[in-house]
């Protein structure tokens, strides 16, 4: 590698509905090279991923929710896109998610991830912000979940089997990123041990 940063020379929209599917060259130390890059433009790369935790009985809540990469249910946390028309912050995207998917509201919520957020993938342009959601409260006027979604909100999750769950393939990258940042903010919290 020399010491010449990468750079773009061109990108292009090739395809555009839910993702964005994005033809960028790029200059690789005098080699052009072509790569197909994902985003959602609309909601400006963003998207915010809750992990609501229990102090009390030391549980987690999650879903359990479609995946049509894998055409499979799997475990995750509340998590969606960024709205620019609906939400004037990222933290007004996770309670908003928090109040569509776990039908709960939160009043205290620390940030797992900085400024930025950690990138979704090597070939994603979306940028995911973490989250932990502390002693949610279930309510009743919940917003409706999004057409495309099958979603079931499963409550009561002991904490110490998503380990094990995330090993079996049970949850999905990002919400496994999301489970061990919020278990280091809990243990140094000292909610758990």
């Amino acid at each position: 590698m020399s010491g010449v940063f990468p750079h773009i020379v061109q990108e292009q929209i090739v395809w555009e509905k839910y993702f964005s599917i994005y033809r960028r060259q790029v200059n690789l130390s005098g080699k052009l090279v072509a790569f197909d890059v994902i985003g959602h433009s609309a909601s400006n790369f963003c998207a915010a991923l809750v992990f609501p935790f229990d102090t009390k009985n030391k549980t987690a809540t999650l879903v359990k929710e479609y995946y049509p990469g894998d055409n499979s249910m799997l475990y995750s946390f509340p998590g969606g896109l960024f709205d620019p028309k609906k939400h004037e912050s990222i933290l007004a995207t996770a309670k908003a998610e928090l109040n569509e998917e776990a039908r709960l509201v939160s009043n205290e919520w620390y940030p797992l991830t900085g400024e930025q957020g950690i990138l979704q993938d090597k070939y994603s342009r979306n940028r995911l912000h973490m989250f932990l959601a502390l002693n949610g409260e279930k309510i009743s006027d919940y917003d409706c979940r999004d057409a495309e979604e099958y979603i079931e909100t499963v409550e009561d999750v002991d904490i110490h089997k998503l380990p094990e769950w995330i090993c079996q393939g049970k949850m999905a990258v990002a919400s496994s990123c999301l489970f061990w940042l919020g278990w280091e903010k809990l243990k140094q919290m000292r909610w758990i041990e």
